[in-house]
């Protein structure tokens, strides 16, 4: 909370009031955005025994649905999914990623625990499939917004940080909703 006059102040000591919503608005996106998935990261590690595997579990599911929705988009793909905010990705690279998602999601809890359900393995591979897409779009959204085309060159030609953990910034924060709620 003590963003908000933080950046209040910010905004003052520059001394331009012009786009100054603007300004604090983004600042808290990206500390709301980032900082709490990550925050919602280190919650799911910490659960008490499997938090580890369960981090894990939670970026195999995304990192291989995510590169099956891209490879299922370049030799399949016809159909735009969502050509206004990222127009190379397609509905049948979003089929393949989902069902590597929850593929993948059951196969590595299902080889590395005894301790999760397979309908729990399941669910949390269905919630990956879902929500690993959203973030990856939410993230193109605000690219296209601020005009740039990656996030970032770490990865080099797969772009920023975010680029590449876009889609476990939402995938993160629903497993540990999703534990709470199983367990």
């Amino acid at each position: 909370m003590a963003a908000v006059p933080l950046l209040f102040l910010a905004v003052l000591a520059r001394g331009q009031g012009g786009g100054a919503t603007v300004a604090i608005a983004g600042t808290l996106l990206g500390i709301y955005w980032v900082g709490f998935a990550f925050a919602h990261a280190e919650l799911l590690r910490q659960v008490p025994l499997h938090g580890k595997s369960l981090v894990l579990d939670v970026a195999i599911g995304t990192f291989l649905g995510d590169t099956a929705a891209y490879l299922g988009g370049r030799l399949f793909g016809r159909i735009p999914l969502a050509p206004s905010v990222s127009p190379s990705k397609t509905l049948e690279g979003l089929v393949c990623g989902g069902l590597i998602a929850i593929v993948s999601v059951y196969l590595a809890a299902d080889s590395s625990t005894s301790w999760l359900t397979h309908g729990d393995a399941l669910l949390l591979g269905l919630m990956i499939a879902i929500l690993g897409p959203i973030g990856d779009l939410f993230e193109s959204l605000i690219k296209r917004d601020a005009g740039a085309k990656d996030a970032g060159t770490l990865f080099g030609a797969h772009g920023g940080a975010l680029d590449r953990l876009d889609g476990v910034m939402f995938t993160i924060v629903a497993a540990y909703y999703i534990y709470l709620a199983v367990h």
